[in-house]
């Protein structure tokens, strides 16, 4: 919420960037990064600055790797590291994983396992969308056997669709270690 600014109060200034505030500590500090003390901009209105920011998120990757469930390869999964390059078969992650290998500092310790994401379709949405513009009761018109023969339909008609997605979570890994063993990328040296 933003305050108005009233004729009778103080202001001071950024000396930096010469933005206004109503609190003195605010202004300034509002060009130094509130972790480390030193200069930041303030791209996304960021509170630290670039390299306190990098940490931070390094910090956030580093636990959800140490959460994840270490898996056994499997050429059918999907992989992706965290770079959202994405592998769909064992092709994909033998040919990520050559192409890298001689620059084995930006091979990844782990690719993540992504799991399909299913296409469905509600029909109780479905139908309260379709009523937006009806008495608010208009859905009580409708039997809980025909809203159970439509959903069958939607579950019928979205597994005969090609939409396939998959997530990006990093909640199961496999070791990159094992892939390159597995798929006898070391031939590559």
């Amino acid at each position: 919420m933003v305050n108005p600014i009233r004729k009778d109060m103080t202001l001071y200034e950024c000396s930096n960037c010469k933005r206004k505030f109503a609190d003195k500590s605010v202004a300034s500090n509002c060009c130094v990064c509130g972790i480390c003390g030193e200069p930041k901009d303030h791209k996304h209105s960021n509170v630290e600055c670039q390299a306190c920011l990098d940490k931070k998120y390094q910090e956030r990757d580093r636990k959800f790797v140490e959460k994840a469930t270490l898996v056994k390869y499997d050429s059918k999964l999907v992989y992706h590291n965290n770079d959202d390059q994405w592998m769909f078969d064992g092709d994909g992650v033998y040919y990520y994983l050559a192409d890298n290998y001689d620059l084995k500092e930006d091979l990844p310790e782990y690719l993540y396992v992504s799991e399909e994401i299913p296409f469905v379709l509600c029909a109780e949405s479905v139908i309260e969308n379709a009523l937006d513009e009806h008495h608010e009761d208009a859905g009580d018109c409708i039997s809980k056997k025909e809203y159970k023969r439509l959903q069958d339909f939607l579950n019928q008609w979205a597994k005969d669709q090609s939409i396939l997605s998959w997530d990006g979570y990093l909640d199961k890994k496999v070791l990159v270690s094992e892939v390159v063993e597995v798929l006898d990328i070391k031939k590559f040296l």
